[in-house]
């Protein structure tokens, strides 16, 4: 799933572009090295190394397996940076 939504379009070709073939289509950044290997990085700690999988019936399954360890985290209640707080408010509006 993350794969397709780092697809999106980072920019369009706007009207004024010189190529007026390519006028409207939506382009994606090429990644340098260094941007792809955290990417793929991050995918690895947060999904694991082979999130999918076929089933015994041949069917594509995913099976998220983060390789994070279990002492970075804890139930013991954090306060929120004042940063993440105000843009949670601004993504999560009541």
């Amino acid at each position: 799933m993350a794969a397709v939504f780092l697809k999106i379009p980072h920019f369009i070709a706007s009207s004024v572009f010189s190529k007026k073939e390519q006028r409207g289509n939506g382009f994606v950044a090429r990644l340098s090295g260094s941007t792809a290997e955290f990417i793929n990085i991050w995918l690895i700690m947060c999904a694991g190394k082979m999130p999918f999988y076929l089933n015994k019936d041949n069917k594509l399954c995913a099976e998220l397996k983060p390789i994070l360890p279990g002492w970075l985290f804890t139930e013991k209640r954090q306060k929120a940076l004042k940063g993440a707080r105000s843009l949670l408010s601004f993504l999560i509006r009541p």
